[in-house]
């Protein structure tokens, strides 16, 4: 969470950075503790779907304590670089979201979600792991950005503020070392260059940071509406959560 001090610091930030911590919350309700394999051969399917969510969601989660921490120490490109990532993860969400729709509508098969499970969970970028394990090759990174924008186009929303690929391609100028790559280093007074040699976070970086409410809150409508879907079909329960998942105790307080 953020610190007191922080809140003084930046109190025209403080409704941001409340969500983001709410958001947080959120999050840690829906942490599973563990999760069992189904003996049911045809109850594989939800379990591998619920899995994927869990593994988003711990990777959501680390990438929101990453933000505290880095904004807690004035490390504003460390958080920045967090919240690039969490758009990312987002847009992963969002590309699930959109097959399993289409399985629980019944225009995907079952043979089909599995191979998306599989390249989702499995893929990667080394060459050696396709080389030597036959590894799937993961999903252009872009194609997760843009399936936020596809799913906020079918439900209306569209503005610049909404424009999340937009978004994503500006926090992405943060990652490079460019205009925008260097720019959190130092400052120019009067012609002359100021070095950063201690920390130092601004109102202006603290404003870039808040993107991560936009990516969060998302990530969370998005993970109930996958989990629904994949437990439930046509108002019929397919799979206990229960059954197969402990939640953490301190979750359920």
């Amino acid at each position: 969470m953020f610190t007191a001090e922080l809140y003084k610091e930046f109190d025209k930030y403080k409704e941001d950075m409340s969500e983001i911590e709410d958001n947080y919350v959120e999050h840690k309700k829906r942490q599973l503790r563990s999760l069992t394999r189904p003996t049911e051969p045809d109850q594989l399917i939800i379990h591998n779907g619920v899995y994927y969510l869990q593994l988003l969601l711990c990777r959501s989660i680390n990438l929101i304590e990453g933000v505290f921490l880095a904004v807690n120490v004035k490390n504003p490109l460390i958080a920045i670089l967090a919240t690039r990532a969490h758009f990312e993860t987002t847009g992963a969400l969002a590309l699930f979201a959109d097959k399993v729709t289409r399985f629980h509508k019944g225009t995907m098969d079952i043979r089909s979600i599995e191979k998306i499970l599989q390249k989702l969970v499995l893929g990667t970028r080394f060459c050696e792991l396709h080389d030597r394990f036959n590894a799937p090759k993961s999903e252009n990174v872009m194609n997760y950005i843009d399936a936020i924008d596809k799913m906020l186009c079918g439900l209306g929303v569209e503005n610049k503020e909404a424009n999340f690929r937009k978004n994503y391609e500006f926090l992405s100028e943060f990652c490079h070392p460019n205009t925008y790559g260097v720019a959190l280093t130092h400052q120019l007074v009067a012609g002359s260059a100021i070095f950063n040699t201690s920390p130092t976070l601004s109102e202006k970086e603290i404003a870039l940071v808040k993107h991560i409410c936009y990516s969060a809150s998302l990530f969370i409508l998005l993970y109930d509406d996958v989990l629904e879907k994949l437990l439930f079909k046509d108002g019929r329960e397919i799979l206990s959560l229960g059954e197969i998942a402990k939640f953490n105790e301190e979750n359920l307080l």
